[in-house]
């Protein structure tokens, strides 16, 4: 059983024609999710904490590997950020607000990073052996070429890995 993801992310400001692309398209609107993401101090990777309203999950990301890997499914408000924080100290928070759209098996966040600014996310979905990458980076081009996305970066990583880069330039690099 294989699952792969393959995400887009880029500085996006009209997040107006975002949403009514989306309408004329019947995406299913999944919610608006606030959410904090804590990144914690380790040697390798990243690990990441989400807290939000929608998703709750604790994530590992090992710098040499394309995926990230889900360690746990968690609650908001959990004792495990205090215990991860007293472990590995934090490195990061990052806020946003999040609106969740999907398409079958791509989701569409437009978010507002704090500080940061706008942005849209392309995730496409292979569940199970659903699809192959190639097949899924063609429906990320598809819908790149859709919302008229002229600088895009194909992500393994979030936000904070290049938070310097998010500001000074129009693409989100991995």
């Amino acid at each position: 059983m294989r699952n792969i993801n393959i995400e887009i992310k880029s500085k996006f400001e009209n997040h107006e024609k975002v949403r009514k692309t989306l309408k004329s398209l019947h995406a299913e609107y999944i919610g608006i999710d606030f959410q904090t993401e804590t990144y914690f101090n380790v040697k390798n990777g990243s690990l990441k904490l989400r807290e939000g309203n929608i998703e709750n999950k604790l994530v590992y990301q090992d710098i040499d590997e394309p995926q990230s890997i889900l360690l746990y499914h968690t609650q908001k408000n959990s004792l495990l950020k205090d215990i991860l924080a007293k472990s590995y100290g934090i490195y990061e928070i990052i806020e946003k607000h999040r609106e969740v759209y999907r398409i079958k098996n791509v989701y569409f966040y437009i978010d507002f990073v704090s500080n940061e600014g706008n942005f849209i996310g392309i995730e496409a979905q292979g569940r199970n052996n659903s699809h192959t990458k190639e097949e899924l980076e063609e429906l990320c081009q598809s819908y790149i070429q859709t919302f008229g996305i002229s600088q895009w970066e194909y992500v393994q990583n979030s936000y904070t890995d290049k938070l310097d880069q998010l500001t000074n330039s129009n693409l989100y690099a991995a």
